[in-house]
């Protein structure tokens, strides 16, 4: 009984030491990708990320998306780590997992609504042809 516990807290010790990021490749896919610049969305409109604004624009009757000067209002953006913070107001932060994918063209946000719900929403640089994304 002695040596079952001696070898079960010898695992025990050898288990809790592994990390987890040792087990995965080195680098972050995500390190050389950018949020900045245009985004076309799942919705008719462009998302145009600044340095520090991110602004929507909608999509105009002809088909075209027009400037920045065109949009109602910006909200404040960052990224940390794999993560995009928009601060939509005072009161409301929208946070989304970031994968990119395609040379950075392509933009995966996965956002969480409580507890079961995700949504994912794909995103692709402006003048990109999405279809040429496999």
């Amino acid at each position: 009984m002695k040596k079952l516990l001696s070898v079960l807290s010898l695992l025990s010790l050898v288990f809790v030491s592994c990390k987890k990021d040792n087990l995965s490749p080195p680098g972050n896919p995500n390190e050389n990708c950018e949020v900045k610049g245009r985004w076309r969305g799942p919705y008719m409109v462009v998302d145009e990320f600044t340095d520090s604004m991110s602004y929507t624009i909608y999509q105009e009757p002809d088909g075209s998306f027009g400037s920045i000067s065109e949009s109602t209002r910006g909200h404040r953006w960052e990224v940390k780590g794999d993560t995009l913070i928009q601060y939509l107001s005072s009161t409301s932060i929208k946070k989304s997992l970031i994968e990119f994918d395609c040379d950075c063209n392509v933009m995966r946000l996965t956002n969480s609504w409580g507890l079961y719900q995700t949504t994912t929403n794909t995103h692709w640089r402006e003048h990109y042809d999405i279809s040429s994304c496999q």
